[in-house]
């Protein structure tokens, strides 16, 4: 799973635009990165798109303790962001294997936006780990819905057809 950087819709994203963006996007290392989102959020404080992106980047760096910190920042200041929540289920799934808090974050994403097929087959394959194949059908049974053709989808439901003769 790829982690997403996020913007939003405030004064702040002019700033951040011109100053940060263009560091996030070069190919100077993390530490660089965070020394730019640090001084920017040292002035733009209720910022939560940085937040978020810091959270990413310590998570690429292995400080994971730092990275969940920031991310329940980015959600205590923006809680219906769909890229914030995502990323805090992404980190409790695969950094924690934590699938219960998970679980919660993907139904709440599935709430703010009932369209996203990557979180229907994201909830499908923790219900497949958990051996609840009936639950992973519907979900992958709903991205399909969405997106008929999308092969994950079938892929997945075909193993659950093989699983089950």
């Amino acid at each position: 799973m790829a982690l997403s950087f996020a913007f939003s819709k405030t004064d702040d994203d002019k700033d951040y635009i011109s100053q940060v963006l263009p560091i996030i996007n070069s190919s100077v290392n993390n530490d660089e990165k965070l020394k730019a989102l640090d001084s920017f959020l040292q002035k733009h404080s209720n910022h939560a798109p940085t937040y978020n992106n810091i959270a990413v980047l310590y998570q690429e760096n292995g400080d994971y303790e730092k990275a969940l910190t920031y991310y329940k920042k980015a959600i205590e200041l923006d809680p219906q962001n769909l890229v914030f929540i995502k990323n805090l289920a992404d980190y409790y799934f695969i950094v924690e294997s934590d699938l219960e808090n998970a679980m919660k974050l993907y139904i709440k994403a599935i709430e703010i936006d009932a369209e996203d097929v990557e979180v229907y087959l994201i909830i499908g394959n923790i219900c497949t780990l958990i051996g609840n194949y009936n639950d992973a059908r519907f979900f992958y049974d709903k991205a399909l819905e969405i997106e008929p053709w999308n092969l994950t989808a079938m892929d997945n439901l075909d193993w659950l057809d093989e699983i089950n003769k």
